[in-house]
């Protein structure tokens, strides 16, 4: 039991690293990484949002998977 929540920590904190990369990463535009700073930004407020940071999150997400793939892949790369 013990080495499920181990690896669900490191699997949390790698993500969160990679959040953070993309949110300061100046090879994407600013527009990009203020989307992702938004999005964050709104989840961590306690007040409905009605779905605007899911929308933004997967705006952002189509903008890395299609014209910023290699820089995408590059950020996975240097937080591992």
């Amino acid at each position: 039991m013990r080495a499920k929540y181990t690896a669900l920590r490191a699997w949390f904190k790698r993500w969160l690293r990679i959040a953070k990369a993309v949110a300061t990463d100046t090879r994407l535009p600013w527009p990009v990484r203020w989307l992702f700073r938004a999005a964050l930004a709104i989840k961590c407020i306690p007040l409905p949002d009605f779905g605007i940071d899911e929308v933004l999150l997967l705006v952002g997400v189509a903008l890395l998977a299609g014209p910023y793939r290699g820089v995408w892949t590059q950020i996975r790369e240097e937080t591992r």
